[in-house]
């Protein structure tokens, strides 16, 4: 039988999550307005919150490999979409973070302790 410390750590030793290079990760994309933002009075996280306000309709979803660099998934959002770089700034962000170019899905995975779902 287990104490309570070490049922704790065991516990905890099995919650450590690892990612291989085989993994999948699903990601939400969406297009995100700074006028409608700026006019708006309730900021990103108080609508992450619970904030009601209309679905966007612009998000799509995108399965990529765990070792893709976010410098990668820009250019295809720009190619994919045909989008000008004098129109439009790609900006990969998440959770109000932009992440540097250089990060892969899975470094940003590691940074913000996202869990597997089995």
């Amino acid at each position: 039988m287990l104490s309570g410390d070490q049922y704790y750590n065991f516990r905890e030793e099995r919650e450590k999550i690892f990612f291989s290079e085989a993994d999948k990760f699903s990601l939400s994309i969406q297009y995100f307005e700074a006028a409608a933002a700026a006019g708006s009075q309730t900021s990103a996280a108080e609508h992450r919150a619970g904030g009601k306000s209309k679905e966007n309709s612009n998000k799509r979803y995108l399965e990529c490999p765990g070792l893709l660099k976010m410098k990668h998934l820009k250019k295809f959002i720009v190619k994919k979409y045909g989008l000008t770089a004098e129109e439009f700034l790609v900006e990969v962000i998440y959770k109000d973070e932009i992440i540097p170019e250089e990060y892969t899905i899975i470094d940003v995975a590691y940074l913000h302790n996202y869990r597997k779902v089995t």
